[in-house]
């Protein structure tokens, strides 16, 4: 009696042992993820800026703590932590790039650091439990969409250096009661104050040489505060809002075509936000399930049997 050697004929077998030993694992990874959410995110020092994404939707993080060193927050870092409700901002930060916190929706109050040069659009999009914001210095525009759907926003500071007010940029802020616009604006785009339903009072003075349509569009209480002859009150009289300059006979509002508004589903989902241990999990258990299959194959590829 000889040993002989014959190929297997069921591929299928082998390939269910590899894909299953890596389901497996997968599965595991992912349980643990869930079973470990992580709250807290602390920014390593000596970093510089928080990457475009770097934490994009990561609804369980509470709190996260940067580096004294930090000076730029990326495009849409953190946006979607929708549980975030406390962060610092250091000394020394200058730039919060477009979408950078929009629909946090839990943050509550942020301090903005005098050394911040610039924040971006739709900044602070959604964040609807933000409620008094002093915005800095040498901020001398407020993008579009800054503030556009801060439901709970009561007060707002503009700094003295400001120029504009952008596009849509407190559109629906509907505790907003009065805002006092600094001497040197000279521009409040389309849709500004679109739908602040609370907003009774407006300074605007006489440096404003252009409101753009449907400003103020939905301030059904509002009187404008500002000089007799200036574009401010030429603007009022046209519009039928109420001003403290030179009545005139109300005249109705115009129909104008309303302004495409930004779409937070234009932002596609990068899974940067997957957690690290999760991920190192996952290839671990890929790793294994091919250290598996290999193994597998090695001793089921050809077996003995007598003749």
């Amino acid at each position: 009696m000889t040993g002989t050697k014959r190929r297997v004929k069921k591929p299928i077998r082998r390939a269910f042992y590899c894909a299953a030993g890596t389901i497996l694992g997968t599965v595991f990874a992912l349980r643990v993820n869930a079973a470990a959410p992580i709250t807290n995110i602390t920014v390593e020092e000596g970093k510089i800026s928080v990457e475009d994404y770097e934490y994009f939707k990561m609804p369980t993080v509470i709190k996260v703590t940067l580096p004294a060193g930090l000076q730029q927050i990326g495009f849409s870092s953190f946006e979607g932590c929708t549980q975030l409700s406390n962060i610092n901002l250091p000394d020394g930060l200058s730039v919060i790039d477009n979408r950078a916190f929009a629909r946090c929706e839990s943050l509550e109050k942020i301090d903005i650091p005098e050394s911040t040069v610039f924040i971006g659009n739709a900044a602070f999009y959604g964040c609807t439990s933000l409620d008094d914001v002093v915005l800095p210095a040498n901020i001398t525009g407020i993008s579009n969409n800054l503030f556009y759907g801060c439901t709970s926003l009561s007060k707002i500071t503009l700094p003295e250096k400001l120029t504009s007010v952008g596009q849509q940029s407190f559109y629906n802020c509907k505790r907003l009661a009065k805002v006092e616009l600094p001497a040197s604006v000279t521009k409040i785009d389309d849709g500004a104050f679109y739908d602040c339903s609370a907003l009774s009072q407006i300074v605007i003075p006489d440096s404003v040489t252009e409101i753009g349509q449907d400003a103020f569009e939905g301030c059904n209480g509002l009187t404008i505060v500002c000089g007799d002859r200036s574009y401010a009150a030429n603007y009022a009289e046209a519009n039928g809002i109420r001003h403290t300059g030179k009545q005139s006979e109300t005249v109705p509002a115009a129909v104008t075509e309303t302004k495409p508004v930004i779409s937070t589903e234009d932002i596609p989902a990068t899974g940067v936000n997957t957690p690290y241990t999760a991920v190192m999990m996952l290839m671990l258990a890929s790793m294994a399930g091919l250290v598996f299959c290999r193994f597998h194959f090695d001793n089921v590829l050809y077996y003995d049997h007598e003749t």
